[in-house]
């Protein structure tokens, strides 16, 4: 009985486990981004202060004093998205402009909480380290812009509205 179902069996052996170099050159790819990803993130969230749409907005609520910055640069998707209700728009080549002609207006802010926002946070982080080397001292980022904003579910203005 035992030799008519050893006889029987005709599946496939499996073979020990074969490390392939695909695997090797995926495991290393993916390791990679991962540390690259956590080192800019750091390196980010070292270099410069963020705020959040929902602690933004419990600040508009607050009443607090900070001076909200629109920078960015109209085109028909900005146009289309809209802007938070109380920001001063800035586009971000003037606002580097203003800061390297040392605009009075401007300067006289340099110890106001200052909070950029664009699109998606790109430009006001770029520029965030650009007015801390002009002796801003209270400059933070919105934290995914104004995209950010509206995912978080808070009301945008449009121009045309």
């Amino acid at each position: 009985m035992t030799e008519n179902t050893i006889g029987q069996f005709h599946g496939k052996v499996e073979e020990p486990f074969e490390l392939k170099w695909w695997m090797v050159a995926l495991v290393l790819v993916l390791a990679y981004h991962l540390v690259n990803y956590m080192v800019r993130r750091y390196i980010r969230n070292k270099n410069a202060k963020f705020v959040s749409p929902l602690e933004l907005s419990q600040r508009f609520k607050n009443d607090e004093d900070f001076l909200l910055i629109d920078v960015s640069v109209k085109n028909p998707i900005y146009e289309s998205i809209g802007y938070i209700d109380g920001s001063v728009f800035i586009p971000a080549p003037e606002l580097e402009k203003k800061l390297d002609s040392n605009f009075a207006e401007l300067l006289e802010h340099k110890d106001t909480n200052i909070i950029l926002a664009d699109m998606k946070e790109e430009k006001s982080y770029h520029l965030a380290k650009v007015m801390a080397k002009y002796g801003f001292t209270n400059v933070e980022v919105l934290t995914g812009g104004v995209v950010g904003w509206i995912r978080a579910g808070l009301d945008v203005k449009r121009k045309n509205a």
